[in-house]
């Protein structure tokens, strides 16, 4: 009998979004042939409908400077840099060290910093594949367009959930990877969409 393959998934956070509901329902509809660890940088719901999807969950914390460390409100200063740096090597060697007690066969990252954090991780692991799940444009973004770039030598495949991804994307992977799109689909509720009581 052929082993149930062991797919690590890498998140930036432990909230419950429309993100997360996409990735849980793929997750659900996946787990006849293959077998789920999400590894999450804080606890939260995600970490609580995970069980229901049938995923496993470790938490491998990340410190506030990296957990709000970002472009969305526009490039950060070099001050929080700084203070994201060591909080960026600290998620790295704890990346490194969850996966060597998992053994997964593939190792997907859900997010830009996921992305960044997993092929640092994966740096000293070349056999483990990295798959990078693309949920969202770079356009304007010009520091993590360039980080990702960097670390993109190290993924081995992407997936996008729209063509428009997939092509902004082309910005910063290496030209033999060509993303597959798989749009996202919804159909994990979480308690209080059951109409239970609270």
């Amino acid at each position: 009998m052929t082993a149930t393959r062991h797919v690590a998934v890498l998140m930036a956070g432990a909230g419950l979004g429309g993100a997360e509901r996409s990735l849980l329902s793929l997750i659900k509809s996946s787990t006849a042939s293959l077998r789920f660890t999400l590894v999450l940088p804080d606890r939260g719901e995600l970490e609580q409908v995970a069980a229901e999807a049938g995923a496993a969950v470790q938490i491998v914390p990340w410190a506030p400077a990296l957990l709000t460390l970002g472009e969305r409100g526009g490039a950060p200063g070099p001050a929080a840099l700084l203070r994201g740096m060591p909080a960026l090597r600290a998620a790295v060697t704890g990346l490194r060290a969850m996966l060597a007690s998992l053994q997964p066969d593939v190792l997907v990252t859900n997010g830009i910093k996921p992305h960044v954090i997993g092929a640092r991780a994966l740096r000293t692991s070349p056999a483990l594949p990295l798959v990078w799940y693309l949920r969202e444009s770079v356009e304007g973004r010009w520091m993590s367009r360039a980080i990702l770039g960097r670390v993109s030598g190290r993924c081995d495949a992407a997936v996008a959930i729209s063509k428009y991804v997939a092509e902004n994307a082309a910005a910063f992977l290496p030209p033999a990877v060509h993303p597959d799109v798989i749009y996202n689909i919804v159909g994990v509720p979480v308690e209080s969409e059951r109409g239970e009581d609270p």
